[in-house]
């Protein structure tokens, strides 16, 4: 069973990279797939930072890695996708494969409002959902029949848009995997607030 861990990854932080490690590690997922949006349906109101520097970062946080990988579908069709459609695509070409949908406490309360929520709940085998701090415990609807399990360990707390508010602002931040911060500087990244 291969990990499916969707987003805009603007940028990818430590903790992306914790929760995955820990997905894999508790359901003993063979791989978890980073599959990094070209434009997320819910933030087509927001700039992201290009896609091949979100890339190259969420490179640079799984080097070293293992069972950890990139899946550039979203990426390579340059569109807006809904993760739906995208795990629809990915059981169309990997016919014999499972997935384990990997997301946070927030994004898991609010799977009923997702596109298609009836479809996604077909194209995955389970749910893991990382805890945040008082975060909401409602099961949605269509996912009561998904074994869900909870990710051990401490909650995660951290967000791409309070990194992005410190690296504007010229703030230090220990929450970004190695490289990435050095990545950010060297482009210029998260300089200017964007929408």
């Amino acid at each position: 069973m291969v990990g499916f861990f969707g987003g805009s990854f603007d940028p990818v932080h430590a903790a992306h990279v914790e929760v995955a490690c820990r997905a894999r590690e508790q359901l003993e997922l063979g791989e978890i797939w980073f599959v990094p949006a070209f434009q997320p349906p819910h933030k087509v109101h927001r700039t992201l930072v290009d896609a091949e520097h979100r890339l190259a970062m969420l490179q640079l946080a799984m080097d070293g890695r293992d069972g950890l990988a990139i899946c550039t579908i979203e990426i390579e069709d340059r569109r807006v996708h809904t993760t739906e459609s995208t795990l629809g695509a990915l059981r169309a070409a990997h016919p014999g494969l499972a997935f384990a949908l990997i997301l946070g406490q927030d994004s898991f309360a609010q799977l009923d409002t997702w596109a298609r929520p009836d479809r996604l709940a077909q194209h995955i085998e389970q749910v893991a959902v990382c805890p945040r701090p008082g975060g909401d415990a409602r099961r949605p609807g269509f996912w009561r029949h998904i074994p869900v399990h909870w990710l051990q360990g401490e909650p995660q707390d951290v967000s791409s848009s309070a990194i992005r508010d410190a690296l504007q602002q010229e703030r230090a931040t220990d929450r970004l995997p190695d490289g990435v911060q050095e990545y950010i500087a060297k482009h210029g990244l998260y300089r200017e607030r964007r929408p």
